[in-house]
């Protein structure tokens, strides 16, 4: 009897991961909870591990049915956390190295533009990290400082060559935009838009010897939790919340979930029509909002190498902040590259943690 049970249970956690599986392929604006399976990939994959190892101490041939379920998704655990040997491949002239970091706000928990002290941690990092192509999302100031504090990251870094786009064209209080530095000269750049006010993206035309590369800088739309939707997700109290709170609570999350997944799917098939119609080699870098279960990232990936899967070593998890830590920041590049040396940097700065590698340009 409690064999019948246990596999009962495993059914489900076997049928869960193929849905999981689905939500790469099927667009959340189709059907919108196939992305909530996505989301919680990683632990259906735990839980069908579990009732390998059950079914192997029992010694039952039930063992082969999630084993097979696993096998067939045989590529989603490598974009979670991989086993690449460390690299020690010298520096080439023909090569660049590649950051991009979430730097919210340049103020830690988003105390607005007021803590200096975190702004100059972040720009000192940068400056040491030396990269040769920097992308930020949430580079944000008061609205008459941007000028001096894009040029002192400027000179701290030696990215002389930079450009920015602003979330929204009408915001006038604060300066609020998508950054990107590069030690090579720009001389072209663009945008895309979400509407007539809001921006996404941002690309520039990088010149490095006789190679044009376009480099894109992209924030997918995010869920906009508040602060109390994050407080009900982490303090409730299922015994002591009235039921309806509950409900309410859940709904709401619920609400800005569908809405981002279902933006996110539109943006990201935006983005990589852009990205297909490219004159030049490209690379994709930002925040994505977004795991690599998610019909966002497959979309935007698909016929791109993963810098992370190609170089990088270890679990590939960016989120920082107070819910569970995913992997939603990417730098993605076509076949005119290949990486080495990818590095998640562990500090605590932002709710993103920085990532970087080594781009090598392909003859």
């Amino acid at each position: 009897m409690l064999t019948k049970v246990l596999f009962f249970l495993n059914i489900l956690t076997m049928l869960a991961l193929v849905l999981a599986y689905l939500a790469s392929y099927i667009s959340p604006q189709r059907i919108f909870f196939l992305a909530l399976f996505g989301l919680t990939y990683p632990y259906f994959l735990i839980l069908n591990i579990i009732f390998i190892l059950l079914w192997a101490f029992k010694k039952k041939p039930l063992i082969i049915f999630p084993l097979m379920v696993i096998a067939i998704g045989w590529q989603h655990p490598g974009r979670y956390v991989q086993f690449n040997k460390a690299g020690n491949q010298e520096v080439s002239q023909n090569s660049l190295k590649v950051l991009t970091w979430n730097v919210q706000n340049l103020a830690r928990n988003n105390v607005l533009l007021k803590n200096q002290q975190v702004r100059n941690q972040i720009f000192t990092f940068l400056s040491e990290s030396k990269p040769d192509i920097l992308c930020l999302q949430e580079f944000m100031s008061p609205r008459n400082q941007q000028a001096a504090l894009i040029d002192t990251l400027a000179t701290m870094t030696g990215l002389r060559h930079h450009r920015y786009i602003r979330y929204y064209d009408k915001a006038k209080k604060t300066f609020d935009a998508l950054m990107i530095f590069s030690r090579f000269p720009i001389f072209t750049d663009g945008a895309l838009k979400k509407d007539e006010n809001h921006n996404y993206v941002l690309y520039t035309d990088i010149i490095k010897g006789y190679d044009t590369i376009r480099v894109f800088n992209v924030h997918l739309e995010s869920i906009r939790l508040r602060h109390e939707d994050y407080d009900f997700l982490t303090d409730m109290d299922i015994q002591n919340t009235d039921e309806k709170e509950i409900q309410k609570g859940a709904r709401e999350i619920l609400r800005k979930l569908e809405k981002a997944f279902q933006q996110r799917a539109l943006q990201a098939k935006n983005l990589k029509q852009f990205i297909d119609i490219s004159p030049f080699p490209v690379i994709i870098c930002g925040d994505f909002n977004d795991t690599p279960s998610s019909f966002a990232y497959h979309t935007v990936s698909k016929g791109l190498t993963d810098a992370f899967i190609d170089s990088g070593r270890g679990f590939g998890n960016t989120y920082a902040g107070k819910l569970p830590s995913y992997r939603i920041d990417y730098i993605l590049f076509d076949e005119h590259f290949s990486s080495y040396e990818f590095v998640t940097h562990r500090n605590q700065l932002s709710d993103h943690y920085p990532i970087s590698c080594r781009l090598l340009i392909n003859d």
